[in-house]
């Protein structure tokens, strides 16, 4: 009786490790490479696994990457890039795959194809919406023809395509994202594959964008009690009023749909209120909340996603090239907790 006790604890035991690990790997990091200080793809791949970071987000195939990540127990969200849509069509899906996933399953952990780095309503024109959804069938379809079956097809989007709106419960889309969604089967193909959809959120430019609405604290989830009211549900931080909005819109139409959010973050320089402390407090605060949940979904955990390295060589607004969690050196900002269960 005594050891069936034993064996019963320690297959208890088990099963409560399996969980917990399940529960803690929520946070992962958005590998971008356009800087010309970064370390190697072996350096970095070493500094996965120094940090137990154990889910990476690749914005686009690089075979050096890749090829570092294999036999490494890192699930990889491979990005399909914005830059390569426009050229793409159904006749060359066999290629990109070919190219791109097949030299690297099993031994890298590819688990969703990422179509779009981070599609923004100005990208739904009629054209683009059509071919949207044709060219991630055909990835689809050329995945299945070269024998790899368990990887699935989403999109990302930004935080562009809904209507302003505070009340996460009054959000609606804009008419062009909804066609874009909905009208051409974009959700429709995501949800059939019970797939999630990837959404790039910030509450750091609704803040600079919306200060009359958005407070700092609101935006850094130091506010000392509820800011937005919502019918019963009250908002402590700008992070889940933004993501309660995209399940808004998303539950009216596939109400068990998942949502990712594939790239967050508070830049350390370079804009308003664009601090160390700033991007500590955030990042913080985040991974403490991510097994939380939001109000509409409580106790449902989170998965998402910080850059990894402030990035030199970006084409953008100062700003966006600090907000990574690394320095070019490897040094980590501040401490991360990516498998904290807080």
């Amino acid at each position: 009786m005594a050891s069936y006790k034993m064996v019963s604890l320690l297959a208890l035991g088990l099963l409560f490790a399996a969980n917990l690990y399940l529960s803690e790997a929520q946070v992962g990091v958005c590998y971008g490479t356009k800087g010309n200080n970064l370390p190697t793809p072996q350096e970095v791949v070493g500094l996965f696994a120094a940090n137990n970071i154990s889910k990476v987000r690749l914005l686009e195939p690089n075979k050096d990457i890749l090829t570092a990540l294999k036999g490494k127990n890192v699930e990889v969200l491979l990005g399909f890039p914005n830059g390569e849509i426009a050229a793409f069509n159904p006749s060359v899906a066999d290629k990109w795959v070919a190219d791109n996933v097949k030299p690297y399953v099993p031994d890298v952990k590819i688990k969703y194809i990422v179509y779009g780095t981070e599609l923004s309503r100005n990208s739904f024109h009629n054209s683009f919406t059509f071919t949207a959804f044709v060219n991630m069938k055909a990835l689809q379809d050329a995945l299945k023809k070269q024998g790899i079956e368990d990887i699935k097809i989403t999109t990302s989007l930004d935080s562009s395509v809904l209507i302003p709106n505070p009340i996460p419960s009054a959000s609606k889309l804009f008419p062009e994202s909804e066609n874009f969604l909905e009208g051409d089967g974009v959700l429709k193909f995501i949800s059939e594959q019970n797939a999630p959809l990837m959404v790039n959120m910030y509450p750091y430019y609704q803040f600079i964008m919306r200060e009359n609405e958005t407070k700092l604290e609101f935006a850094l989830f130091t506010s000392e009690g509820n800011v937005l009211s919502d019918g019963k549900l009250g908002y402590q931080n700008k992070f889940d009023a933004m993501l309660d909005a995209f399940y808004t819109v998303i539950e009216k139409r596939y109400p068990k749909m998942e949502i990712v959010v594939a790239e967050t973050g508070w830049p350390s320089a370079g804009g308003v209120e664009a601090s160390l402390e700033n991007a500590k407090t955030y990042v913080t605060n985040l991974v403490q909340h991510v097994n939380k949940g939001t109000q509409r979904r409580p106790n449902k955990p989170i998965q998402v996603y910080l850059n990894l390295f402030d990035e030199n060589q970006r084409d953008t607004p100062e700003v966006e090239k600090h907000f990574g969690l690394f320095t070019s050196d490897k040094k980590i900002k501040f401490p991360v907790a990516f498998s904290s269960s807080a």
